[in-house]
């Protein structure tokens, strides 16, 4: 999908999941501003951090309670980022392709359930989410079968 509109606009999954842990990756073409979740009903046009979303937006990954946490860069053009989701415990996990660590922080890891950003204020079932920056040759392709980037032990794609 690619964004011919001025500002940015927000590019939903079509399958809602509410429990369980899954995985799903999304391709990153141009200016892919943001990158996570939101609830089934999130706006195109945007919403509130941490609240109707939460992922990873310009620098930081932004979860419940106006939490942050730094990435460490900006999402770059020509990459895959894998997001990891515990819809049971309300986690939420982020790495680009080529990241060891997950959410930039050493401790973090899906597979054991540590250090995921808390999304426990994102209500209802989830969808995978992106944010398209402006332009036409900005796109993000969402990829839930057919990973390319390792799986997390205990977490299914989300398709």
């Amino acid at each position: 999908m690619n964004n011919s509109e001025t500002g940015t606009r927000y590019a939903r999954g079509t399958q809602t999941r509410a429990t369980g842990k899954f995985i799903f990756e999304v391709d990153v073409f141009g200016s892919v501003v943001f990158v996570g979740i939101g609830d089934q009903d999130a706006p195109l046009g945007g919403g509130t951090n941490g609240v109707r979303k939460a992922g990873w937006l310009g620098t930081t990954l932004r979860y419940s309670g106006s939490g942050l946490q730094q990435m460490g860069a900006h999402i770059n053009s020509q990459t895959t980022v894998q997001v990891a989701v515990d819809l049971t415990a309300r986690q939420l996990w982020l790495r680009p392709s080529g990241a060891i660590l997950w959410n930039n922080t050493a401790d973090a890891d899906p597979a054991s359930g540590t250090s995921g950003a808390d999304i426990s204020a994102v209500l209802g079932p989830l969808k995978p989410l992106a944010g398209l920056g402006p332009g036409t040759t900005t796109g993000a392709r969402l990829r839930t079968a057919g990973l390319t980037l390792p799986l997390p032990t205990g977490f299914q794609p989300w398709g």
